[in-house]
């Protein structure tokens, strides 16, 4: 548990069939130029440590910090405050699967330059991907016959130019994707909002708030092809054995506490008749 962050992908993917996502979405557009120009990118941005829905927002859309991570969940906060149905989308390479590397985007309705769409979003690089002067969505990201043609349209010049190798064909080629619902997102967020207390350390806040959401069921899932998760089932169930036995502790714990409270009562009852 020296890392805690494969117990929290390992507890939060689930497995679903060839990823479809939702195609349509509610029709309710985000101007993408606009939002995009108006984020005041910082130098050397990195990832930073905080679980606070608006904090979240307002470290990365308002300040302009963090990493993909940090900028799309930032930004999922935007969508949800102005009613925008979105989907966050994880690109995967079955390789650095365990461990860290990857990246996160957002997927949602957007116009750009005249143009409308449903299509991929990618704050961290302050842009979108294309092909061909056109939107690209997620099901464009393995196509074959598009992927070498893909481009990345950055719209804030200030934005990481780091971010546009993501949708070059040599990485393209490896990737697999996974996504996660904005209803996912919005029980986490709502769950962490309902619980959360400063602890004036970002870490220790993130790794609490988050093991919560993971043991009280909370966290947002990540949904994966079975293809991708195929060659790790031991690591799943692993790490899925000991967050059930984690809750299986917690939970004879406290009936353990409410037993003893209860026989304490008891004795107090017994003694309070007996001197009366």
């Amino acid at each position: 548990m020296s890392q805690p962050h494969r117990f929290q992908k390992w507890n939060s993917i689930k497995s679903i069939g060839k990823y479809q996502g939702n195609r349509e979405l509610k029709k309710n557009y985000i101007d993408i130029q606009y939002f995009v120009t108006n984020i005041p990118y910082q130098a050397n941005s990195n990832f930073t440590y905080l679980v606070y829905p608006k904090d979240k927002y307002k470290n990365a859309i308002i300040e302009g910090n963090g990493d993909c991570s940090n900028f799309s969940f930032g930004g999922a906060y935007y969508l949800l405050k102005k009613n925008i149905e979105f989907e966050v989308i994880h690109f995967f390479i079955p390789e650095t699967f365990f461990t860290f590397g990857g990246h996160v985007a957002l997927r949602a309705p957007y116009t750009l330059r005249g143009k409308k769409g449903i299509g991929i979003i990618d704050l961290a690089g302050g842009g979108v991907p294309k092909f061909n002067n056109t939107i690209v969505d997620y099901f464009d990201l393995g196509n074959k016959d598009k992927i070498g043609d893909i481009y990345f349209d950055r719209i804030n010049k200030n934005a990481s130019k780091y971010y546009e190798n993501y949708y070059k064909k040599e990485y393209l080629n490896k990737v697999q994707i996974g996504f996660t619902k904005s209803a996912d997102v919005i029980r986490y967020f709502d769950f962490i909002e309902k619980v959360y207390i400063p602890l004036d350390n970002s870490k220790i806040e993130k790794m609490l708030y988050d093991g919560l959401a993971i043991l009280l069921g909370q966290y947002y899932t990540i949904y994966v092809d079975e293809e991708l998760i195929s060659s790790f089932v031991f690591q799943i169930y692993f790490f899925k054995t000991i967050l059930f036995l984690v809750r299986i502790l917690l939970l004879s714990l406290t009936l353990i506490a409410f037993y003893e409270l209860y026989k304490n009562l008891k004795k107090r009852e017994a003694i309070f008749n007996e001197n009366i």
